[in-house]
């Protein structure tokens, strides 16, 4: 017995002809007309949030007795604890948090309540 192998100068499997994957495609896209408004809105949204993600790194890194009693109270699960450690940092927009026994993350997020236009995440690990 034995296999019959088809060749062509387009095909460069042995055993199956090839086809184009989208013989309909004309190769010309259209997009949308492009309006920046929204993407500088967010830019803007995320200039204040870096600002209060730069509060707390500065809390952080400067102060060690307090980075010491946010890893003792992440490790311990002491959820509240952990909260009023990040809002004493001096950050006016509370982040979301979730902590593990290894590392900190927190999420700020816009609060315009209209839409979520940004958000920055910061993972800070102690192990």
């Amino acid at each position: 017995m034995y296999i019959t192998r088809y060749f062509s100068p387009t095909n460069v499997s042995p055993y199956y002809p090839t086809y184009p994957l989208f013989p309909y495609y004309s190769g010309i896209r259209q997009y949308p007309a492009v309006n920046p408004n929204q993407f500088i809105q967010s830019a803007q949204k995320s200039l204040i949030l870096l600002n209060e993600v730069k509060i707390f790194l500065n809390k952080v890194s400067k102060d060690k007795n307090y980075a010491k009693q946010l890893m003792n109270a992440a490790q311990q699960s002491k959820t509240e604890q952990v909260k009023q450690l990040v809002k004493n940092s001096g950050v006016t927009q509370a982040p979301t948090i979730y902590y593990t026994p290894g590392g900190l993350h927190l999420n700020f997020a816009s609060q315009d309540q209209t839409a979520e236009c940004c958000h920055l995440i910061v993972e800070l690990r102690w192990r």
